[in-house]
């Protein structure tokens, strides 16, 4: 499941920080003059899924199919599916990570703007760390965005903001 813009609203109340996430672009802020706050990304623990990920291979056609146990299961629509032994092999098992994995992408960086002062609300439409938004089912998702406090030094990012997020579904 993929993240969600939750904060949106504040993108014309507030002053807003540009992420980037290339040597180059951070880089180019740089010699303009630009404060930045480089993030390191991390896993996040609560983003782990409630549920492992099976990878199976069907013995007779060679196929691969993905499910979450072997035994007969419902999913939605109430539609059945099984990997009985006999027909598969198992391959792999992981318990799978809602958010941006940092393997994929390891860093960030936020560009502060140059008139931007002390203990002044910012609003980030591209959050580099994950921070958990909601559940839904047994699935994580990620907040995109947020609103933080900029501290002279780094950027504070408001959580209490996600605690207020429902999903209906």
């Amino acid at each position: 499941m993929t993240g969600r813009r939750f904060c949106e609203h504040y993108a014309d109340k507030l002053v807003n920080v540009i992420t980037v996430k290339t040597l180059s672009e951070l880089n180019d802020y740089i010699a303009k003059g630009y404060k930045h706050v480089y993030i390191k990304r991390r896993i996040n623990p609560e983003l782990y899924s409630d549920y492992d990920l099976m990878t199976f291979k069907n013995k007779q056609t060679g196929l691969y199919s993905t499910g979450r146990q072997r035994e007969p299961y419902m999913v939605q629509y109430g539609r059945e599916i099984s990997f009985p032994e006999a027909d598969w092999d198992l391959v792999q098992t992981i318990q799978p990570y809602e958010g941006i994995h940092p393997e994929t992408q390891s860093w960030g960086a936020y560009i502060i703007p140059k008139d931007l002062e002390p203990m002044e609300s910012v609003y980030i439409p591209d959050l580099i760390e994950d921070f958990l938004l909601t559940s839904f089912w047994d699935h994580k998702i990620r907040a995109d965005d947020g609103v933080g406090i900029w501290t002279g030094k780094n950027i504070q990012v408001d959580k209490s903001l996600f605690d207020s997020y429902q999903l209906i579904g």
